[in-house]
């Protein structure tokens, strides 16, 4: 399949905190995330039985890097019954003073009825000069009733690169969500994280999801 648009990138990784929380308003993810961020793109994919495979030509000028020229990013995932597993990089160049990339892993676990969990892990860098990341983040969500279900995730984010401003980031974030019917979800979401930098920010919601 061939296809272009814009927002997300091929370089994002699916699984994780990051990846697969609900975080419809509280309980985002915190710090750098798994991917480059917004971009446009041109994608051809490529999908037979549980093996799908992807690269892209992405340009992400107008989200941010204001320098920047085209990127690619590449992905390749297996999804099984039981379990899966993505592995996905990417770069965007950046003449001055350098240029964006990011390596990523993660994989799912199928617990029979009981839920999901699942894991991520990734390292990188954004356009600065001294902004070199690696990151971690694991996600459960676990059934409560066949309406009811709860997920709890937690990030941790080295900004590995001094002088870095950003310092450290921990996330963690729950949700608790009830679908009477497949059009209606309810849901309370929080979140808490703290950074060596910035101090910590709590955030909570009530949600209410009409899908159609």
């Amino acid at each position: 399949t061939l296809g272009g648009g814009r927002d997300g990138s091929l370089s994002g990784n699916g699984e994780g905190f990051d990846g697969r929380c609900s975080c419809n308003y509280a309980g985002g993810p915190s710090g750098d995330g798994y991917g480059l961020g917004d971009v446009a793109q041109m994608r051809l994919s490529y999908a037979s039985g549980p093996i799908a495979a992807a690269v892209a030509l992405e340009d992400g000028v107008n989200y941010g890097y204001t320098d920047s020229n085209f990127g690619v990013a590449g992905d390749i995932k297996f999804s099984g019954d039981s379990f899966g597993v993505e592995l996905n990089a990417g770069i965007q160049n950046n003449p001055s003073p350098e240029d964006a990339w990011t390596v990523n892993a993660g994989a799912h676990f199928a617990l029979a009825d009981m839920g999901t969990i699942s894991a991520a892990a990734g390292m990188g860098s954004g356009t600065g000069s001294a902004d070199d990341y690696t990151k971690a983040s694991a996600w459960a969500s676990l059934n409560l009733s066949d309406a009811a279900h709860v997920e709890i995730g937690v990030n941790h984010v080295w900004n590995t690169q001094a002088p870095n401003t950003n310092g450290d980031v921990t996330g963690y974030g729950i949700g608790m969500y009830y679908t009477p019917v497949s059009q209606l979800t309810l849901g309370l979401e929080g979140s808490y994280s703290t950074s060596t930098t910035n101090g910590s920010a709590t955030s909570a919601a009530l949600v209410t999801i009409f899908s159609f």
